[in-house]
């Protein structure tokens, strides 16, 4: 790890700020709780998704009923460990570091956090596309495309509520040329920038992903994908351990000193992992969200 010192010239004690990637697309899914990992499920928890049911009309009179049976299928959830590691001399301890939390932890813990966000971004960047934008953008072919989706959505019986547009910042631009799109800065949103809510359009709540693959976005309902990330206990053999939140991503922070090599390591770590949620017996069905790309050909 290399620190700017005196050597190099004088220093200014200003810092630019870290350019950060916004976390979004975990704040838009269902959360999988820390509790259901306990025990011996292990890394990996099936998530029960309830199918519909039919129910039926009695008739008059008091006719028999045919019983139905409540069916549940299951979507793996897996979690893996992201970490950052820091090994830090002496020499970078007391002469090169002058703020321990802004020069290394919030380096570590952005670092952490993004990872998790891109347990996410993989799921829905692997999805093929359902739906394409014309190669060339225009009002009518957006409008277009967005309702497609939306009625895509509503035909799956997704709830109105809780209905999103994740958007690469490609499609973002496309979405800005629609009269109906609502900016979340004109709609009086006091927290448009740090949650990347750009605004909402048909009913679907806008947001911006620089996680996701350009010219790619997504409608889905929320309980489309599902995310679980949570901190590791904390060892009783580390020096110091806490647990820090990064944007709604909660990480464990750890130092323990290496007499060996006189370095303090300082680690960041947490357990993430995603998944898509698929309906139907055999889990082939995907009514819960709707691709979106752009035509290349």
């Amino acid at each position: 790890m290399a620190f700017i010192t005196e050597q190099a010239g004088p220093i200014s004690r200003i810092a630019a700020p870290l350019l950060a990637r916004s976390l979004v697309l975990p704040m838009t899914v269902t959360r999988v709780p820390r509790t259901d990992f306990q025990g011996p499920s292990g890394a990996t928890v099936n998530v029960r998704v309830p199918q519909p049911g039919a129910g039926e009309e009695q008739a008059a009179g008091g006719g028999n009923l045919t019983a139905e049976e409540i069916v549940e299928v299951s979507v793996a959830v897996e979690v893996k460990l992201q970490q950052f590691l820091a090994n830090l001399d002496e020499y970078q301890l007391n002469l090169e570091i002058e703020d321990f939390a802004r020069q290394v932890t919030a380096i570590q813990v952005e670092a952490v956090a993004r990872r998790c966000e891109a347990k996410v971004a993989t799921v829905l960047n692997d999805l093929a596309a359902d739906i394409m934008f014309a190669a060339t953008a225009t009002a009518a072919d957006t409008k277009a495309t967005v309702l497609a989706a939306r009625e895509a959505l509503s035909e799956a019986d997704a709830p109105p509520g809780g209905r999103f547009l994740a958007c690469s910042p490609s499609i973002v631009s496309r979405l800005l040329q629609v009269d109906e799109f609502v900016r979340a800065d004109a709609s009086g949103a006091t927290t448009a920038l740090r949650q990347a809510d750009v605004g909402s359009v048909y009913g679907l709540r806008v947001v911006e992903s620089n996680s996701l693959d350009e010219d790619q976005a997504v409608a889905y309902h929320q309980s489309a994908f599902v995310f679980a990330t949570f901190p590791p206990m904390n060892p009783a053999g580390a020096t110091s351990s806490a647990v820090a939140t990064h944007q709604g991503i909660a990480v464990r922070t750890l130092f323990q000193y290496n007499p060996v090599s006189a370095t303090e390591q300082a680690l960041v770590s947490a357990f993430a992992g995603a998944a898509s949620v698929t309906d139907g017996p055999d889990n082939s069905t995907t009514p819960r969200f709707v691709k979106l790309g752009v035509d290349s050909s």
